[in-house]
């Protein structure tokens, strides 16, 4: 059987993917850096207690890190430079998705569908 070519190809899709893993990790790194310069503006040399800076950002939701933003503060700002770096990856995976389902590579949307739900469920479910 005669696969037609798509615009998928090997080359292009790595391409694609790299781009966006680069441009992910960028892009966090920079909020995650304004972050950090509006946390140091504002809290200047006052001492920081990491426990507790730790212990608030396990049990953040994102309203509060959107309340924490319209704030102006810096703490809530690297966290959505940490949720840019997270979603990289299942972005990733995503594009993956996609691009296998234009190549009609069934096995591979099985699968690459099984690794964004194990991605998704542990972001949302996980500890």
């Amino acid at each position: 059987m005669h696969r037609s070519r798509s615009r998928w190809d090997d080359d292009a899709l790595e391409r694609v993917v790299g781009r966006l893993l680069q441009g992910g990790v960028m892009l966090a790194a920079s909020v995650t850096v304004i972050g950090g310069i509006l946390y140091l503006v504002r809290r200047g040399t006052a001492p920081v207690d990491v426990r507790t800076l730790a212990s608030s950002a396990s049990v953040v939701m994102l309203r509060d890190i959107g309340r924490g933003i319209r704030a102006g503060r810096g703490d809530a700002v690297v966290l959505v430079g940490l949720l840019i770096l997270v979603a990289t990856p299942v972005a990733r995976v995503a594009l993956l998705v996609v691009a296998f389902l234009a190549e009609r590579d069934w096995m591979y949307v099985a699968v690459s569908t099984v690794v964004l739900a194990v991605l998704l469920a542990s972001l949302l479910f996980g500890r």
